[in-house]
């Protein structure tokens, strides 16, 4: 006989962001990605969602794009925590995009006293999680020396980063690649910051 076929669709308009929590497709995501997923989404709200899933159902969860499943979820002023090791974002708007076995995000919001102006990425696969995100932030010299302090990058660069002290305004470029689990590997973040308009001091080497 055939395959049974399954074709729905769905929206919903203004939930908690935490109710996304009960909507994972478990099948598909390791518990690493889940566990991840329920501490990142602190709070906020979905202003509009939908939901597609359409393909033979003894194919789902359409890892290798049998069929189609799609979740869009717009976010309004939500609170999201990337890493433990970095500060979370806060007053985020964006979307996120889940299809079949992965994720999309576009979002801005502010981190720490700093702007994010965009973080795009998402991880490729839930089976084997990676998060890669490629964010542009803004703020002023202190605001943005405060936010890299208080990262995993002060426990290899905190000597200099605790001795400098930055005036003005700058922006930074950051790529960062977050494996969930720890056979995917270490994290590692990847940037520069833009110190034109910044004044930069430090007395151990004479810069006043």
């Amino acid at each position: 006989g055939t395959r049974p076929w399954i074709s729905l669709a769905a929206k919903i308009d203004d939930v908690p962001m935490t109710a996304a929590k009960q909507f994972w497709v478990r099948s598909s995501m390791s518990d690493a990605a889940i566990e991840w997923l329920d501490a990142a989404l602190v709070g906020g709200r979905v202003a509009h969602g939908a939901a597609l899933v359409r393909g033979n159902v003894r194919d789902w969860p359409f890892r290798h794009g049998e069929g189609r499943f799609e979740a869009l979820a717009e976010l309004e002023d939500a609170e999201v925590a990337f890493h433990s090791g970095w500060l979370p974002g806060r007053r985020v708007n964006g979307t996120a995009r889940f299809i079949n076995v992965a994720m999309e995000v576009e979002l801005s919001g502010e981190v720490g006293d700093a702007r994010v102006g965009g973080a795009r990425g998402g991880i490729a696969s839930f089976g084997d999680a990676v998060l890669a995100l490629d964010v542009r932030g803004s703020g002023s010299g202190p605001a943005l020396l405060d936010v890299l302090r208080r990262s995993p990058l002060h426990e290899r660069h905190g000597a200099l980063m605790d001795e400098v002290s930055l005036g003005g305004r700058g922006e930074v470029a950051l790529a960062l690649t977050i494996p969930l689990e720890k056979h995917l590997g270490e994290p590692k973040v990847e940037g520069q910051v833009d110190v034109a308009r910044m004044d930069l001091s430090n007395a151990a080497w004479g810069l006043d």
